[in-house]
């Protein structure tokens, strides 16, 4: 039914390069929306459960007592400071893991020291701070590390909310891209078929008429356009999922799409089709009634 128009667009050769327009951009728009949608789950997902939580970090001694012994020591200290909810030891098998996409093998090395960790979760609605634990532990071990996540994780999410607003916007130059296209291509087959038209009017055909056949072919266009650019996207999000998963470095993000995700990419093709039929009939009423 799209695709069926009363104007013969065989002469016309503006619409032929249409879809090929569309479908550039509905895979810049598809792979901007994916990236949107990533960065907004690593969002969260960086969110949850770090807000609170403090890390502390005891450098070894080389002598297992003494470091027993001030392990001991600081937990005591923490477990009698107001604002701290739990503390716990992390093992030394985990340190050795988060410090392998840095490190590699080394991490697991016997001649490495690795310190003694304590992930600590605070209430920060009770005014404790990173500063006021650093300060009271540092009078016991001056070398002790104090680390907040909250700090870094408030410049790490304020990074990736620029970044979506980058994607965003590409999203949105795009759509009027795609609009200013057909803007142009519906007055160029205008322009090519002024004698079809003037023949319709002639005989009847009411401006609506005309703009609906206009209308009908952009929409069939835009929607050979979308499926084209999307049927080329979604191999590359997959062949760029693999290449990151096959890096193994696990200071990447996963390129994992939720359902509202993969939702958005499926309306991108429609959308797109409606977009060009409105444009197309706006543009052809308003270029007809400029005529009277």
């Amino acid at each position: 039914m799209l695709k069926r128009s009363d104007i013969s667009v065989e002469m016309d050769d503006s619409g032929r390069f249409l879809p090929w327009l569309i479908a550039f951009m509905v895979y810049l728009a598809a792979l901007s929306i994916a990236g949107l949608f990533v960065l907004n789950g690593l969002t969260k997902e960086l969110g949850a459960g770090v807000t609170n939580t403090i890390t502390i970090q005891i450098p070894a001694t080389g002598i297992e007592l003494q470091d027993s012994i001030r392990r001991e020591g600081v937990i005591r200290e923490l477990n009698r400071t107001a604002g701290v909810i739990s503390s716990n030891l992390v093992s030394g098998a985990e340190v050795t893991e988060l410090l392998r996409p840095w490190l590699g093998d080394a991490a697991g090395s016997d001649q490495l020291p690795l310190p003694q960790v304590i992930d600590l979760e605070i209430d920060r609605s009770t005014g404790i701070t990173a500063a006021e634990l650093r300060t009271k532990l540092k009078e016991g071990i001056p070398t002790i590390v104090v680390d907040d996540h909250g700090e870094w994780l408030t410049n790490l999410v304020n990074a990736l909310r620029s970044t979506e607003i980058v994607a965003l916007t590409i999203v949105i130059l795009i759509s009027l891209a795609t609009i200013g296209t057909v803007v142009f291509t519906t007055r160029t087959g205008m322009g090519l078929q002024k004698d079809t038209i003037t023949v319709l009017h002639f005989i009847g055909a009411r401006d609506a008429y005309i703009a609906r056949q206009f209308a009908l072919r952009a929409a069939w266009l835009g929607l050979k356009g979308g499926l084209g650019g999307l049927a080329v996207a979604l191999p590359t999000l997959f062949a760029l999922r693999f290449a990151i998963g096959s890096l193994n470095i696990g200071l990447l993000p996963e390129l994992t799409l939720s359902t509202p995700g993969w939702i958005s990419l499926a309306l991108v093709v429609p959308c797109v089709s409606i977009i060009a039929h409105l444009t197309a009939r706006s543009t052809v009423l308003k270029s007809l009634a400029g005529q009277l």
